[in-house]
């Protein structure tokens, strides 16, 4: 229901409201029919077999439909989509699937194992995004019948159905993607990065990209339609002015950070609540960087990292101290790990032993005439990660090492990585589904192709390690090989682990049925009500 100081104000209808929203900026109650999101971060792609980062998945998960899917906030288990049913082999290499009959694509056509085989394969060949989720497990794939699909996988791998939650995996028409100028091998089709046809809940509208996304209700789902006729993305840099409109009504949902929870704090009307993740905040040290390549200068930065400052001021102390890659309550997570804690002596000394002084005077270390300077970027518009590089800034000042703070809009950022030019990036990893391999062999393993994430890593016992974890079905020999990992991962000083982050979800109080999941977040509005 609407809140109480607008049950009085007249309703348009969501067509109205949102025409008025773009053109003349009227602030208005949102409808009943109607749900509407303000979030920080622009979206790259619409299409599942190129979008790869979260902000997208405010498309794939709402327009595309998996085999299985997470359901509410539980991630120990997976539950039927596409696929009603599914037997595994014995040897844990082969997964049949039994495909849910009459289902429709957006378009009207019916959905069948063809399109299951085809959206695999294309994404596969495709090499964009989460590819590497079914190149780097699936041999081949075989169509039973119209209903009936086998996935062979190259190894066994005991988190596989996790891993078949991810977007990249969401089940596409081929009739309309060859329609549409079909896939090449590393090539992205224009059509269908801005276009959609899936089986989901809702159909892309429209996308104004940098500014908002439309979508409408599907009345041809497969489960019960949703009560929202229209949904909206609307991208809001600017924390205090979404905070705004969540608190005017004008929107129903918002993204926040904890350094931002003041702005709706004590508000009328509105629900914030925080929520355990599995989400850990890492900043990445790109090993390519001739400095950074040297061991002794990583582990100085550590060291030199303030944890206490950034988890109070930054945080908000809405925070669990990060020591390592995997966060508790995972599979592999190793307590005997401990957080780590600034030293500024100790990371004056390690440079020191680098060769890295100040020769000149100038304030700033040296070695062979290079000055001991760094960029550290971030997501503009993310005060959060802003103010701990800053923060981060001052530290290194104190001991010589120069660092300047520069954020980037999330496709510049993500293109810097690609082009592999990253030196430090305040990110972390919201996983992809909650096994560890998805956390350790996409941010350690030395075969992937350069991105954010990437740290251009050279130690071949984690590469195989990796490799004998994911095969592994018992799950105690699993754990073992993963402690072991981080163990190594430490020593080689891969990451600065700046904590392990709670979620927080602002809404009116008249939104219901909102339940968050550590994989998903805010991106999946199947099930919200009001």
């Amino acid at each position: 229901m609407k809140p109480n100081h607008l049950k009085t104000m007249l309703v348009f209808t969501a067509t109205i409201v949102l025409a008025l929203a773009w053109t003349v900026g009227v602030h208005a109650a949102v409808a009943k029919d109607m749900f509407i999101l303000a979030m920080d971060r622009n979206i790259t792609s619409a299409d599942p077999a190129i979008a790869y980062d979260q902000p997208s998945g405010h498309i794939t998960y709402n327009v595309y439909d998996t085999l299985v899917e997470y359901q509410g906030g539980d991630v120990s288990r997976v539950h039927p989509a596409l696929a009603e049913s599914w037997e595994i082999s014995p040897d844990g290499k082969t997964y049949t699937f039994h495909i849910r009959k009459g289902v429709k694509f957006h378009n009207g056509d019916l959905l069948t194992a063809e399109d299951v085989k085809y959206s695999f394969e294309r994404a596969a060949t495709m090499n964009k995004g989460g590819a590497w989720m079914i190149s780097n497990f699936v041999e081949s794939i075989d169509v039973i019948d119209d209903y009936t699909v086998s996935i062979h996988l190259i190894a066994p791998f005991a988190g596989y159905l996790n891993v078949l939650t991810y977007p990249v995996h969401s089940i596409m028409s081929k009739n309309w993607v060859e329609a549409h100028g079909g896939y090449g091998p590393d090539e992205v089709n224009a059509f269908i990065n801005e276009n959609t046809n899936g089986t989901g809940p809702f159909k892309l509208n429209r996308w104004d990209k940098g500014n908002m996304v439309v979508f409408d209700r599907n009345d041809d789902y497969w489960r019960e339609p949703t009560p929202f006729k229209r949904a909206v993305v609307r991208i809001i840099p600017e924390p205090t002015t979404r905070a705004l409109m969540l608190k005017k009504g004008e929107v129903d949902m918002i993204t926040l950070e904890p350094i931002n929870l003041k702005e709706v704090e004590g508000a009328k009307n509105l629900t914030v609540e925080t929520y355990p993740t599995l989400t850990v905040s890492w900043i990445v040290m790109n090993q390519a960087h001739p400095a950074l390549g040297d061991v002794a200068v990583r582990k100085a930065l550590l060291y030199a990292f303030p944890y206490d400052i950034v988890h109070r001021v930054v945080y908000k102390g809405m925070v669990q101290p990060g020591s390592q890659m995997l966060p508790p309550g995972l599979l592999g997570y190793d307590s005997d790990v401990k957080p780590m804690v600034q030293d500024l002596a100790k990371a004056e000394a390690l440079l020191e032993e680098a060769g890295w002084v100040d020769s000149d005077g100038d304030g700033i270390r040296d070695k062979d005439g290079v000055p001991l300077v760094f960029e550290i970027n971030f997501p503009t518009g993310n005060e959060e990660r802003q103010s701990m590089g800053v923060i981060f800034q001052a530290e290194l000042a104190k001991i010589g090492v120069k660092l300047n703070v520069v954020g980037l809009d999330w496709p510049a950022l993500l293109g810097k990585g690609e082009a592999n030019k990253h030196e430090l990036v305040i990110t972390g990893w919201h996983p992809d589904f909650a096994d560890p391999d998805n956390y350790m062999d996409f941010n350690l393993s030395s075969i992937h192709p350069p991105s954010m994430s990437n740290i251009s890593p050279k130690n071949q016992r984690i590469d195989e390690l990796l490799v004998e974890a994911r095969e592994e079905l018992d799950p105690e020999k699993r754990e073992a090989m993963y402690k072991e990992i981080t163990h190594l991962a430490a020593a080689d000083a891969t990451h600065i682990y700046t904590g392990v982050t709670e979620w927080i979800n602002a809404r009116g109080d008249w939104v219901k049925g909102y339940e968050y999941n550590p994989t998903i977040g805010d991106t999946k509005y199947y099930g919200i009500y009001k």
